[in-house]
């Protein structure tokens, strides 16, 4: 094999390196964020349930 074919194959074995990490790298975006949204869901839903647990013990109290 001459020097130019082994450097066409190093180079086309990075480009598709490289393909591969932008997909990698789009799909650990895709995936951070759908976490986030869970987390922020996740989040409201222990607000919620702690206010309205608060709100119970107050008129538990106060009664």
């Amino acid at each position: 094999m001459s020097i130019a074919q082994e450097i066409d194959r190093i180079y086309s074995i990075m480009a598709d390196l490289i393909e591969n990490l932008q997909l990698i790298f789009a799909i650990s975006l895709l995936l951070n964020r759908a976490a986030t949204t869970w987390l922020k869901v996740l989040n409201q839903l222990i607000y919620r349930h702690k206010k309205s647990r608060d709100s119970r013990l107050f008129l538990a109290y106060k009664n």
